[in-house]
């Protein structure tokens, strides 16, 4: 005998939520490495320093770590979804 209705999705979110919360840890983990190497942090002083070096035409200025993994969960959210809806 399964849960009933009313308590499928309080269990399903006190499940998930521990799961979500490692794969967004794991996602900042990622994007801060790749985009910054293995041996430097995101740290947005340093990155100021390091930009100022570089001639106008060639600085770039990086987009902030949380709103790239924003991004890719809202794009593994919409995946999930499409998926979902087959």
């Amino acid at each position: 005998m399964g849960l009933g209705p009313w308590l499928q999705v309080p269990v399903i979110v006190l499940l998930a939520l521990p799961v979500c919360a490692v794969v967004g840890y794991g996602l900042l983990w990622v994007v801060d490495r790749r985009a910054l190497g293995f041996d430097t942090m995101a740290n947005p002083e340093e990155l100021r320093r390091q930009d100022q070096q570089l001639p106008k035409a060639k600085r770039k200025y990086p987009q902030s770590r949380v709103t790239q993994v924003m991004w890719v969960l809202i794009a593994l959210v919409i995946v999930a979804a499409v998926i979902g809806a087959l």
